[in-house]
């Protein structure tokens, strides 16, 4: 027997999105457009996990810096289901090395609140679980 979980609308109070990137891609300097196959295939993805989140939840987009603004605008453009607002862009350092001596570069993490209305935006909590380990 098989089974297969279908995300009914509204579902879930958080979604992460990873978008695609290898270890080579981190740290690079290049100019990117709206045009690229890769923010194209973003936004689609991002159309269809958006319906997905409830109202008052939390949109996580985990990427490049020079691919993250396209994205964010975005879901800025588009409000057929809801507004998203952005909240925060966390900045993570990577430090990594290797033989040839990779320089420190960084990857980003964007937050957005899905909500209805701009004017009485929907409050939000992280629910945060305190653990030892």
């Amino acid at each position: 027997m098989i089974f297969v979980l279908v995300p009914k609308e509204g579902q879930f109070d958080a979604i992460l999105l990873k978008t695609r990137f290898g270890r080579e891609d981190i740290g690079r300097s290049s100019i990117s457009s709206p045009a690229d196959h890769y923010i194209q295939q973003t936004r689609q993805l991002l159309d269809k996990v958006r319906p997905l989140l409830k109202d008052g939840g939390l949109l996580f987009i985990w990427g490049l810096p020079n691919y993250l603004p396209f994205l964010g605008q975005h879901l800025s453009d588009n409000k057929e289901d809801a507004n998203y607002l952005f909240k925060y862009w966390i900045s993570v350092e990577l430090k990594a090395s290797d033989n040839e001596g990779l320089p420190s570069s960084h990857l980003g993490l964007l937050m957005y609140l899905k909500s209805k209305s701009v004017k009485s935006t929907t409050p939000f909590h992280l629910n945060l679980i305190n653990s030892k380990y």
